[in-house]
């Protein structure tokens, strides 16, 4: 039975925000102190190189990163790098009195090595603690609490350059680098340890390679802080030569991360979680990168010290805001194996990359254009720009083919308690692992790709049902009889009642009698075998059994059946009628239609199949009321016609048991153009245990269902409360409600098989 939360997931929340809200408070005043000790011992123009230097820094550290974090992982690493860079800063104060100069350089380089780091460690210690649908949501929450974090941490940078000098900040962030430490600890405590020795013995560099998705993470990340290196160089060049003394700079640093630490929570808390609800992952991202091509082109026309700072305040902002909580998600399809050796290397490594090209090229610019460096390189910030704007589109794909590939990796990782899928997941982990993944998941992107909606032909048109030909082959006569006669007597025992008189004309039935032997499959002593013959004749009589599927005076229990029939005719006739039947009245008409769609259609596009109209089918049921979905009831066929004939299909026989006929009937549609195994995989998810498989599942189904399908299916999949219906429920009630109506659902191993 699934739980509530516990209080040990309650607390790590609570001690997230807090490690957020510390980490983020030093990042911010360590900055300060940073730009000003550097920038009151050497002129701007030595930027580049500090930054060139600080940047193969960080290469090396983050490379040590990553293999102590695939050893160790993030709770057991976080915390030891959180207090290595306190005891720095405390030797640094100690140090800066004799050796200002040095002091700076060791500050820039120390902020430039451990910032990125323990921040990104922080982010996959939070990842590797929630699912990936609850993370959706914590990280949220955490990220608004390290805003807030930002925005105190400012206030209390310039309060100190105020009342103190600078060298007292180094101090204060020993302090605040220690308590962040102590949280972090805290947060992983609860976090399951997951190591194998594969994962020590490869390192990030190789992983990433051989992952696409995460070549993909890496340049996005290049590509943005390509662009935040021009746009920070102009507006600390600028700085500097508004400000001369190490004061008034550690004072206007102060003021300027603080207002925009305050603008980032603004915008965090208020449009965060709705950005990423209502535009995605991507995006969400795409904000940053549209933003600084807006400004920057202000910017680069209107060269004032305002609007660079404003250039470089809508950078901050977006880039921590939205940027941020979008990103971080981007991580949670990624396996454990694979993310903890990697995290850091992208973050950090491919950050600090972007940092190096753009100092170098800021180098080469005040070279050759000194005078006019700072219009050049916001220029230059808004082509970086738009090159990540372009790429964040194409990222999409690759995160919800991440998600597919989790999913499936996350199946065979269900806990030895979990007693109920134990021998499911190890049956499942043999035949997933089996399947051709590079093409099965090449087929998610075929159909996600295929986002455009185009006109049925003709042939599967509504209310097109095309012409049958007549058949001109009439069975030979008995000896003395006429083909005409011979006839006749087949039709009257067909019409006779008596069950010994129709069997004889059963075994090879004359298509011309068709007409008679449809109402016969509604007999439950004949059915196996009227269904049998009917089924050699359906390829030539398709069209008069889809009349009889569509007439509303033809019996209820002949209509139900004949989609069986139906089933065995694989063209484009068949496909239109059985859509047609999608619209019956009856719901278990409508429901042996989409099972016999279901086991008629391997190919979609063979059989021109459109999502248009399969994703029209399940609005339809979506719209009927919870009254009436729960009063869906079935009659039994399966258990007369026998298990080689059953329609079971896509789903294993005790998942179909464990869910509701009307869900089963939408996810057996949806199977119709979306990733078959992934689908099935998701459904036995959401009916597990694990958390971890159920917001995979979850997150899978709301990147791949249209918005107006999932926001009507979501309901069905949980309980709903009284908020819900006056639309003010927050979205996690709902996942929450979720996840505590699902329990565990064993899939057949041999039905899975089948399916291959």
């Amino acid at each position: 039975m699934v739980t509530r939360p516990t209080a040990a997931d309650r607390a790590a929340v609570v001690y997230g925000l807090l490690a957020a809200f510390l980490m983020i408070a030093q990042q911010i005043a360590g900055k300060s102190a940073r730009d000003a000790l550097f920038l009151s011992s050497f002129p701007a123009t030595e930027l580049p190189k500090v930054m060139i230097v600080a940047a193969g820094i960080s290469v090396v550290a983050v490379l040590a990163m990553s293999q102590s974090l695939a050893r160790f992982g993030p709770a057991r690493i976080v915390p030891f790098a959180f207090f290595a860079s306190g005891v720095l800063f405390a030797v640094e104060w100690w140090l800066a009195p004799q050796m200002k100069a040095v002091v700076a350089w060791a500050v820039y380089l120390h902020i430039a090595a451990f910032g990125s780091i323990v921040i990104s460690g922080f982010w996959s210690v939070i990842n590797e603690r929630f699912d990936p649908h609850a993370a959706k949501r914590h990280v949220a929450r955490i990220a608004t609490g390290s805003t807030l974090g930002g925005v105190v941490g400012g206030v209390a940078a310039e309060r100190i350059a105020a009342i103190y000098d600078v060298r007292t900040s180094l101090l204060v962030l020993c302090a605040l680098n220690v308590l962040a430490g102590f949280f972090v600890m805290r947060v992983g405590g609860g976090a399951p340890r997951r190591t194998t020795a594969e994962v020590e013995r490869r390192n990030g560099v190789q992983i990433i390679k051989e992952t696409p998705y995460l070549q993909q993470l890496g340049i996005l990340v290049a590509l943005i802080a390509l662009s935040a290196t021009f746009i920070d160089y102009a507006f600390k060049a600028e700085a500097a030569e508004q400000f001369t003394d190490e004061a008034s700079l550690m004072r206007f640093f102060a003021l300027f991360y603080t207002v925009t630490a305050f603008l980032t929570f603004v915008a965090q808390s208020t449009f965060g979680a709705k950005a990423l609800q209502k535009l995605g992952l991507d995006g969400t991202i795409a904000l940053l990168p549209a933003a600084v091509v807006i400004f920057g082109v202000l910017g680069a026309a209107v060269q004032q010290f305002f609007t660079v700072v404003l250039v470089r305040a809508v950078e901050g902002v977006f880039s921590n805001s939205f940027a941020r909580s979008g990103y971080e998600l981007l991580y949670t399809p990624v396996s454990t194996e694979k993310k903890r050796p990697t995290k850091t290397i992208i973050d950090v490594a491919s950050n600090r990359f972007g940092d190096a090209l753009g100092s170098v090229t800021i180098l080469g610019v005040l070279a050759v254009a000194a005078p006019f460096a700072p219009t050049i390189v916001i220029v230059l910030a808004v082509v970086a720009a738009v090159a990540a704007l372009w790429f964040t589109r194409r990222l999409h794909r690759g995160y919800v083919d991440a998600l597919a590939e989790s999913l499936k990796s996350g199946a065979v990782h269900l806990e030895s308690s979990d007693v109920v899928d134990a021998t499911t997941q190890r049956t499942l982990t043999e035949t997933t692992m089996a399947l051709d993944r590079e093409k099965l998941l090449e087929q998610i992107q075929i159909l996600r790709e295929s986002q455009g909606h185009s006109e049925p032909p003709p042939s599967v048109r509504p209310g097109a049902v095309p012409a049958v030909p007549r058949d001109s082959s009439p069975h030979a006569p008995e000896h003395g009889q006429t083909a005409a006669s011979a006839l006749v007597v087949a039709a009257e025992d067909l019409s006779s009642g008596d069950p010994a008189r129709i069997r004889v004309h059963l075994k090879e039935p004359d298509p011309r009698l068709t007409t008679l032997l449809i109402p016969l499959i509604g007999r439950r002593d004949l059915y196996p075998e009227v269904l049998g013959a009917l089924r050699g004749l359906a390829p030539r009589v398709t069209g008069q059994l889809i009349d009889a599927l569509l007439d509303q005076a033809q019996p209820f229990v002949v209509r139900r059946r004949i989609p069986r029939v139906l089933a065995a005719v694989h063209d484009d006739r068949a496909v239109a009628g059985l859509f047609l039947g999608l619209g019956d009245p009856r719901f278990e008409v409508r429901y042996q239609c989409g099972r016999a769609l279901r086991k008629l259609v391997t190919d979609p596009e063979a059989l021109q199949i459109t999502k248009q109209r399969v994703f029209e089918a399940v609005l339809r049921e979506l719209e009927v009321g919870k009254s009436v979905w729960e009063g869906h009831r079935l009659l039994d066929d399966d258990s007369i016609v026998g298990d080689e004939d059953s329609m079971d299909g896509w789903l294993d026989g005790v998942v179909r048991d464990r869910l509701h006929r009307s869900l089963e009937h939408v996810f057996t549609l949806l199977a119709l153009v979306l990733e078959r195994e992934t689908l099935h995989l998701s459904l036995e998810a959401l009916n597990s245990k694990d958390t971890t498989l159920r917001g995979t599942a979850l997150e899978y189904l709301e990147n791949v269902l249209p918005d107006d399908i999932r926001k009507k299916l979501w309901p069905y999949l949980g309980q709903r409360d009284r908020a819900a219906a006056t639309g003010s429920r927050p979205k996690q009630q709902i996942v929450e409600d979720l996840l505590r109506s699902m329990d565990g659902v064993p899939v057949d191993p041999e039905a899975l098989r089948r399916r291959r």
